[in-house]
Parts: structure tokens; sequence; C-alpha cells
């Protein structure tokens, strides 16, 4: 079970990823992202997702993550908004 700072890195990561087309973030962007106070905080909490199976860092590959358990459903629902025009996701 992740606690809610390991939870908000995981989700930021996935998020960060389908935004960009798959790239995974830096640290620093984790960091600012998650509102964490440092990269070594970031680290730590790396270090339990990885050891608790979530993800997987690719050595020597620069922003190297491979999220191996997504806590994000796999599909999500959507309804039309009049307002803005567009698909938005129901909450």
């Amino acid at each position: 079970m992740l606690d809610h700072r390991q939870q908000k890195v995981l989700t930021y990561i996935e998020s960060y990823q389908a935004a960009s087309g798959g790239v995974s973030p830096s640290f620093e962007d984790i960091a600012k992202g998650c509102q964490l106070a440092s990269k070594g905080t970031v680290s730590r909490l790396m270090d339990h997702l990885e050891t608790s199976g979530y993800i997987r860092r690719i050595p020597q590959r620069w922003r190297g993550i491979e999220v191996l358990k997504s806590t994000q459903p796999k599909y999500k629902v959507f309804r039309w908004d009049d307002e803005r025009k567009e698909l938005v996701p129901l909450k």
C-alpha cells in the first residue's frame, strides 16, 4: 500500500508520461510538480516505489522510469461539457 506522497509521485509520473508521449519526468520535475522539498525526497520515494514493484528504473537511461503497476484506471469515463464544448473526465 502506498502512502499519500508515494501515490502522488506515481500519479504525477503517469500523468507526465501520458502528456509527453511516454517521456518520464526528471527528479526535479517530480519535486516541483508534487511540491516536495528536494530531489533527495524524490529519490527516497522512488526507491520505495521500485522496491514495492510499482516502477522500474532503467539503468544507463536518462529519465528511464517504467510504470509497472498503474494506480490509474485504464479507461476514463468522459462526459460532454456544453459550456466548454469538449469532453471532460468524470470525477
